[in-house]
């Protein structure tokens, strides 16, 4: 557990100082997910995110997001959930907007060509709130996940994500994400990788920080199926 907080700490220092958003090449994106089980089939997924223009600076928006996963099978999780954002501007820098989020997912695990992936599929309804108005939105998202072992304490996590909404414009955001992963315990992870955040007017780079976690309130020790990530 020292070498998880002397990791953590040293990426919580702040490597420049206060930037012009117009200047920013790197942002920080720090996430902390959570699997906690009530039984063989049922779970809570807990996902908490902060994210930055500036490494662990000019502050971009946080987000939490929990809900109710039924493991249908080993290797298909149906999860029911709500989430909430507060948010400065991504684009042009106009006032932050707050949105509520009810969610619907398939989270499946398959194998392409011998190599382990997860096919996670969601459907969000969203209520933003901008200004004196607010507007519902619908999107569905689609992301490819690969992690591999390394050895015993290291893997490597690669995944792409894709946006669409239901109105215009139909695309609405992409993320690629590599990097690699550190397994403390099987009940406690940490990542860290390059995000790359496309809009069709705008590409932002990410230093990806995640912590994984799980907890077990069942009767027995029952090996998670739950997706995490945001």
């Amino acid at each position: 557990m020292t070498r998880f907080f002397l990791i953590l700490f040293l990426f919580t220092i702040p490597l420049s100082g206060q930037k012009n958003r117009n200047d920013i090449t790197l942002g920080s994106w720090v996430i902390v997910s959570g699997t906690n089980r009530l039984s063989k089939r049922w779970s809570i997924p807990t996902v908490g995110i902060l994210r930055h223009y500036d490494i662990f600076k000019s502050y971009e928006l946080s987000f939490f997001r929990s809900g109710f996963t039924y493991a249908v099978n080993p290797k298909l999780d149906v999860t029911l959930g709500y989430g909430y954002l507060d948010s400065d501007s991504y684009i042009n820098y106009k006032p932050g907007t707050r949105q509520h989020w009810l969610y619907q997912e398939f989270y499946i695990k398959s194998h392409a060509n011998g190599f382990p992936v997860s096919h996670r599929y969601r459907w969000e309804t969203r209520w933003i709130e901008k200004a004196n108005n607010q507007e519902v939105n619908h999107r569905i998202r689609y992301r490819l996940r690969w992690i591999q072992s390394l050895n015993s304490y290291f893997y490597t996590n690669l995944f792409n994500e894709i946006f669409l909404s239901l109105q215009d414009p139909v695309f609405n955001q992409n993320r690629f994400h590599a990097g690699v992963g550190y397994v403390f315990s099987k009940n406690l992870k940490l990542e860290m990788g390059y995000l790359k955040n496309h809009f069709s007017k705008a590409h932002y780079d990410r230093l990806r920080i995640g912590i994984l976690f799980k907890t077990n309130f069942a009767s027995k020790q029952i090996v998670s199926t739950a997706s995490g990530s945001n």
